[in-house]
């Protein structure tokens, strides 16, 4: 059995009785086992708590009483996200027992989610590696030695090596969209607070959300469903812009051989320069993340460092960081309108264990964090090196179904001049 699946195709067979969950379970827990040493995307596999699920799901939906249109979903949870029964490490030596499930996590069990295990991350949520000096390196499927992305490395690991069907992850300033990118699935940063954050290790709350990753854009909607409590609203009209202030944001070769010609109109956002504000939320990171975590033991060097920079940062400097992202987030509903910014994801694509990750790695990225804007990461091809290419769509909050829109246009490169008529 093909563990390649989306959450349609699955529950199309889970309805006319050609797919059973338990059966299912097993083939993406038998795959788990012969991939997961050569990736390591999962580091804790709940194999037996799956299985009871799996065959509770194959009740209901013999029985016709499926609880949720993701009933039997094999999910990936993400390690800064408690998990009954299971330990949440946040990517540090060690880890704690949770007691519960965080709500996002509680609300995938009602709705019949099978739950995998937990997945690697970058240390403590802090980066774009996944080059995790506790947890080892998850790398990313497509090439051995290679980022997978980070901090949800090992969720984007996971849903494009066909280790999990989807996955939550946790995005500060673009830990979401990255491993999507790198990996070569989609990736959905929702609007701030569409999602609870209880049970979700902080790394900065003024800032973190929590996601799905997934096979389609289709499948991070349903989840949103379910992780949101609410529906989605309708996808409604929209045009794809580009945001004026990323046209001076240098991309490597790689990158700009790969993006496809988007001859669209410019959304101004005046103030706005993506490298100073990717400086400004660096620095309220790491004030919030030193307030959240302290100084955990067994911490890495790099991690003290950055921590201890946050302890010690001046409070008119920090106040004045934050005062640059409240300026940046004033009025953002009103300013993106109707309108879908459609940009790169970052400025360099996947690259080996031997390269620095490079400082402005999410210099594209922040955007959306800083304003609070749902924001989607969508394949688009490859680059010349064969590794996966992508773009992000960000929309007005609330607009994640215009975000999957978005995506269906201008995923095929072939197709993106022809998107800009909206809807």
């Amino acid at each position: 059995m093909s563990t390649g699946l989306s959450l349609s195709e699955l529950r199309g067979g889970y309805a006319a009785g050609t797919l059973d969950p338990v059966a299912v379970t097993e083939a993406y827990l038998d795959r788990i086992a012969r991939e997961n040493p050569r990736l390591n995307a999962y580091v804790a596999v709940t194999a037996e708590a799956a299985r009871e699920a799996a065959a509770a799901s194959s009740a209901r939906w013999r029985a016709g009483r499926p609880a949720s249109p993701i009933d039997g979903a094999p999910v990936a949870v993400k390690d800064n996200i408690d998990m009954a029964g299971a330990v949440t490490t946040n990517g540090l030596p060690g880890g704690r027992l949770a007691a519960a499930d965080a709500p996002v996590v509680a609300r995938l069990r009602e709705a019949g989610a099978v739950l995998l295990g937990k997945t690697n991350l970058h240390e403590a949520a802090f980066g774009t590696t996944t080059f995790n000096p506790h947890w080892g390196m998850t790398h990313n499927p497509h090439r051995e030695g290679w980022t997978a992305g980070g901090s949800s490395g090992g969720s984007g690991a996971a849903v494009a090596a066909g280790l999990a069907v989807a996955a939550l992850g946790s995005d500060t300033m673009g830990s979401i969209r990255l491993p999507a990118a790198c990996c070569g699935c989609f990736g959905l940063k929702p609007t701030q607070g569409a999602v609870p954050l209880d049970g979700v290790a902080p790394l900065a709350p003024s800032l973190d959300h929590v996601g799905p990753l997934a096979r389609t854009a289709e499948d991070a909607l349903a989840l949103l469903e379910v992780m949101s409590g609410r529906p989605a609203e309708p996808e409604g009209r929209w045009h794809p812009v580009r945001l004026a202030a990323f046209d001076g944001c240098p991309l490597e070769a790689d990158v700009e051989d790969a993006m496809p010609p988007l001859d669209l109109p410019a959304l101004d956002w005046p103030g706005y320069d993506p490298s100073a504000a990717r400086k400004a939320a660096l620095l309220v990171i790491e004030a919030e993340a030193f307030e959240a975590l302290g100084i955990p033991e067994g911490a890495s060097d790099e991690l003290r460092g950055f921590l201890d920079y946050g302890a010690k940062l001046a409070p008119e400097r920090l106040a004045a960081a934050r005062g640059t992202l409240r300026r940046i987030r004033e009025g953002a509903a009103e300013r993106i309108g109707d309108a879908v910014i459609i940009a790169p994801v970052a400025p360099c694509g996947p690259f080996p264990r031997s390269r620095k990750a490079p400082a402005n790695q999410a210099e594209l990225l922040a955007f959306a964090n800083l304003t609070g804007l749902p924001a989607l990461a969508f394949p688009c091809g490859r680059m010349a090196n064969g590794m996966p290419f992508a773009l992000q769509a960000i929309a007005g909050p609330g607009r994640e179904a215009a975000l999957a829109a978005a995506s269906r246009a201008f995923g095929d490169r072939g197709a993106s001049r022809a998107a800009g008529s909206g809807r």
